[in-house]
């Protein structure tokens, strides 16, 4: 947490995001002998937004970043450099995907207890702020305190071709060490 705090404070990262995998430990240490074998991947999905919060918190309180840049990095920023219409904002025209989620609420991390399919996280132990309250997807709440609803299908294919320039013009490096070797 403190290395990612660090990056959102400097303005390294722009986007927030997870290669969730859910190997339990047992699937992982079965091959750990074979790094080629072994299942990649760390279970984060459902631990990526309180991360990033008490991250941006802590470099909020330390007068390096604002509050506002939680939603850059977590919205508006992963939308943009994918170029995704009408998705990263609150707006007429946009879906209507949201996260409302509590600021206050402080839990430890029990990996076992997640709904991650998985018996552990990289997190365990670890006291995060601003944990998911309700989960809206088009329109639909499809998570809240009753748990999950399956709205069924919804959404659209967006058709991509790869990293285009524009999005990387959307990236800027400002990482002292990056510049180093740009």
């Amino acid at each position: 947490v403190t290395a990612l705090r660090e990056r959102l404070a400097d303005g390294a990262i722009h986007a927030v995001a997870s290669d969730h995998s859910c190997y339990d430990l047992t699937q992982k240490r079965e091959r750990r002998d074979d790094i080629r074998e072994m299942p990649h991947g760390l279970p984060g999905v459902e631990t990526r937004m309180p991360v990033t919060f008490t991250a941006m918190m802590e470099a909020a309180r330390g007068g390096e970043a604002r509050v506002e840049d939680f939603v850059e990095v977590f919205a508006a920023g992963p939308a943009r450099i994918n170029a995704l219409p009408r998705k990263g904002s609150i707006a007429p025209g946009f879906d209507a995907d949201l996260v409302i989620f509590d600021p206050a609420e402080e839990r430890v991390v029990d990996g076992a207890a997640l709904h991650m399919g998985t018996d552990f996280s990289p997190f365990d132990g670890r006291t995060l702020t601003g944990w998911p309250a309700v989960v809206v997807s088009a329109g639909r709440v499809v998570v809240d305190s009753d748990g999950f609803h399956d709205p069924g299908p919804v959404g659209s294919f967006v058709p991509r071709n790869g990293f285009r320039e524009h999005q990387a013009a959307t990236i800027s490096v400002r990482t002292p060490a990056a510049q180093a070797i740009s």
